[in-house]
């Protein structure tokens, strides 16, 4: 579930638990900034966070299980999803 900063929380996933009973789930939080990092300090932490987040994903997916990624709007347009998907098929094509 994506978080747009690092201490808050996802709108994504407080509307999606008003309809949906979620529990006995496990609920991965991930930070991704919104905002351009590209060339600044924080870069190399950044590329830390989301290559953790890569394995975190994949490591769930080789266990076979089943995952969502609960995004606001059309996930094809300017959507988080598309760079984490990016990564995973760098790692697993």
């Amino acid at each position: 579930m994506p978080k747009g900063r690092e201490e808050g929380s996802s709108l994504a996933l407080s509307i999606v638990k008003q309809v949906v009973n979620l529990d006995g789930k496990e609920i991965i939080e991930a930070y991704f900034p919104m905002r351009k990092t590209r060339g600044s300090d924080r870069q190399c932490d950044l590329d830390t966070r989301w290559h953790e987040t890569v394995e975190t994903v994949l490591s769930r997916l080789s266990r076979g299980t089943d995952m969502a990624f609960i995004t606001i709007g059309d996930p094809t347009i300017y959507s988080t999803y598309f760079y984490l998907h990016e990564r995973l098929l760098e790692l697993k094509p």
